[in-house]
This record gives structure tokens, sequence and C-alpha cells, in this order.
């Protein structure tokens, strides 16, 4: 990116799917979850979907999503990049980063990190949990 300021982060949402609309390209978050429950491990989790809003960006900005295993020595469970056109520093940009059939290997916590060119813009955690034979996700 050229220039001084880099994007700031307005959101980053967990969530099953991202719809948007054909006319208004206005977006419907469907599904959010802070957890992923699985009876046994390893586990396949269908479709995650992580929605971001960024802004303040000026140029092109080297993208990168990924999720971190945190209970595990950081390591990297997926990860996806791109680069991010900014016509405007004043207009927000939304992006949706669908992942399918991801693959826990154990329980624990973990994080989904955006960056953008190498700094981190926004981070959320949540938990690979086993589910216990009376709760329901």
């Amino acid at each position: 990116m050229i220039h001084n300021e880099k994007p700031i982060g307005i959101a980053l949402i967990i969530c099953d799917r991202v719809i948007t609309d054909a006319t208004s390209h206005e977006k419907t978050i469907v599904g959010t979850f802070n957890y992923v429950f699985a009876k046994s491990f390893p586990c396949a989790h269908p479709r995650m979907t992580i929605f971001v809003a960024i802004t303040s960006g000026q140029g092109t900005a080297n993208a990168e999503i990924k999720c971190v295993n945190e209970s595990d020595q950081n390591s990297v469970m997926f990860a996806m990049k791109g680069v991010i056109p900014f016509k405007n520093p004043n207009d927000v940009v939304e992006l949706a980063f669908q992942f399918n059939n991801v693959t826990f290997a154990k329980p624990g916590l973990h994080s989904i990190e955006f960056l953008c060119d190498g700094e981190l813009i926004l981070h959320r955690r949540f938990q690979v949990a086993i589910l216990k034979p009376t709760q329901t996700p």
C-alpha cells in the first residue's frame, strides 16, 4: 500500500454464509457462531464463512485471512490471500471468505486473523469444543 494510513477494521464475523443481493449489493449474514462443536476429533466443519468490513484504505493492499490454532503453537489451520483495491478512503470494503470442510484435529482456542500488507487489522477468537451428550449446538 502506498500511503501512511493503514486500513481500519470495522467487523469480523464468523458465520455459515453471506448472501449478497444482486441488485443492491447489500449483505445478509446467516448463522453467526462463536463455537464449533464436534462429537469427536478430528472433525470436519462443513462450511465457515468469514465476513470482514474495513475502511480508510488507499490504493491496493495485499490481504490475508487465516485461521490460527492458539492451543497448538499458533499453527495455521487454513488461509487465503488476495489484493484489495480501495477506490476511496471513505468507502467501506466488505468481503466474504468461504472455507469448506475445515478440519479441526482437536478442541482448543482458535482465532481468525485478517492482515493488510502484513499488519494485523482484525482478530477474532473462537472455541472448538467437544459436544457433550446432553448438550445441543
